[in-house]
């Protein structure tokens, strides 16, 4: 399949006058009061739902409605402040955008990444802020999300297993968010920000169903870690994503998800892969946890991230390029989640994970607003000399299998620009977790995303 271009500059939502009026609308519906809200809120669900199926219905004519899609992301956002308000519907809303979600995957046109995103990661925010407003009790109940049926109910013949109360194939595919400072930098430093850093992809033995997760890790390489392992190291949330059921290549092999996996598992065990720092996504002796998804797939003719990843900003490029990357168009974990060759099956996230992924994010956001404004990661010359020594211990520990201070392949200068990144993260998200306490005394709520920003801007500005 010929790649499409990669869209040229980053996204930008530019919208503060619609993110005034939602925060006028909340203020508009706590006015109100719960019964006057929760009866417009049914009104308008209601509509909205009518809508999608008059969108579905003719999409089944193949007659693909744009404009009907546009209007219905827009109809799901107007209706957030008051869910939010007043979350006693949010179970109802909460099915309404994820069902326009999943038909946005059906009307949208593959080629226009900028309107795909706006929708797909706009009504993740929206779908967010409601879980995040939720009775932490209520919450509880859309910490797993299942999008699609059992396996059984396929004739796939591929490998399968209970992972976390979900059913997941061979072949899937697990999109993650870690908790580091560099997590949330992968997740925002492109020119789409996303909320996912990390992928890996799952292998289901066909005799035992003993499931294993090939990934890439910054401190080792390729490795490969049983189920519980995986969901045990802190993640914030994971999205499970499978190859479409009508998808040429499986019309053809209906087992091509399992021997991916079960190529990714062999090399895995058969050969030492160094972590890929530069992110070139071609290059075979070294991969980053993409290309461990990416390449085994590409063997067998199905080239995901439909588009590629790009980056553009001056900050981002800079910051990257001071930890190593060279390759400014690549395979961004994040955008996976927009390659239409891919349906989602499950997600895991809880209230308190979102928290922190949003406040991350804030974080980062803020910091790579100062590096357009010239900010550098620091590597001062008086610490070269111990990052040396740090160097010299690791490259003796990776001689016998073991983990290092340094991981392998990064430079002790690089070393000191993750350490100095660390603790501009540490600080900062320290001073922005202060401001968020003070605003939900204030505001009896958590902030939106745009506040958080703007909150984020205050307290990066305060370590000059």
């Amino acid at each position: 399949m010929e790649q499409p271009n990669a869209p040229t500059g980053s996204f930008r939502w530019d919208r503060a006058a619609f993110f005034a009026k939602l925060q006028a609308d909340f203020a508009q519906a706590k006015a109100a009061g719960r019964s006057e809200t929760r009866l417009l809120v049914a009104q308008e669900l209601e509509a909205a739902r009518a809508s999608l199926e008059e969108m579905l219905e003719l999409q089944h004519q193949r007659r693909i409605d744009h404009l009907r899609l546009a209007d219905l992301r827009e109809k799901v956002f107007d209706l957030g402040p008051a869910v939010v308000a007043f979350p006693d519907d949010a179970p109802s809303y909460l099915a309404l955008a994820e069902e326009v979600r999943v038909a946005a995957r059906i009307v949208a046109n593959a080629e226009d990444k900028r309107a795909l995103y706006t929708t797909l990661y706009g009504l993740r925010v929206a779908v967010e802020e409601v879980l995040i407003a939720m009775p932490e009790e209520a919450s509880k109940a859309f910490e797993v999300w299942t999008h699609t049926a059992p396996p059984e109910s396929s004739n796939s013949g591929v490998p399968s297993a209970i992972v976390n109360g979900v059913y997941i194939r061979s072949g899937d595919m697990l999109l993650s968010r870690g908790g580091a400072p560099t997590s949330a930098l992968i997740a925002r430093g492109s020119d789409f920000p996303g909320n996912f850093s990390h992928v890996a992809l799952v292998h289901v033995d066909a005799q035992s169903h003993a499931v294993s997760v090939v990934e890439a890790h910054i401190e080792r390489g390729i490795a490969v870690s049983a189920a519980p392992e995986y969901l045990g190291d802190g993640k914030l949330r994971i999205l499970a994503l499978r190859l479409r059921e009508d998808h040429p290549a499986l019309a053809k092999n209906r087992m091509l998800p399992h021997e991916v996996a079960t190529a990714a598992l062999k090399e895995a065990k058969e050969r030492h892969v160094a972590y890929d720092f530069g992110m070139k996504f071609a290059d075979p002796e070294k991969k980053f946890c993409s290309e461990v998804v990416w390449a085994p797939y590409n063997d067998r003719g199905v080239d995901l991230w439909h588009v590629r990843s790009t980056m553009s900003d001056a900050g981002v490029m800079s910051w990257l390029g001071s930890l190593g990357v060279d390759s400014f168009e690549t395979l961004a974990p994040a955008d996976l989640e927009y390659d239409l060759q891919l349906v989602p099956c499950a997600e895991w996230r809880t209230q308190h994970s979102l928290r922190q992924d949003h406040i991350d994010n804030a974080v980062i956001d803020g910091l790579l607003w100062r590096a357009d404004r010239g900010l550098m990661l620091a590597a001062p010359w008086w610490k070269w000399p111990f990052a040396g020594v740090a160097k010299a211990y690791s490259w003796l520990l990776n001689r016998f299998g073991k983990i290092g201070p340094v991981p392998e392949g990064m430079s002790a200068t690089v070393a000191l620009r993750v350490s100095d990144l660390m603790v501009r993260f540490t600080i900062a998200k320290m001073r922005l977790t202060l401001a968020v306490e003070a605003f939900e005394l204030r505001e009896g709520r958590f902030p939106p995303v745009w506040d958080l920003f703007e909150m984020s801007k205050i307290a990066v500005e305060s370590d000059r």
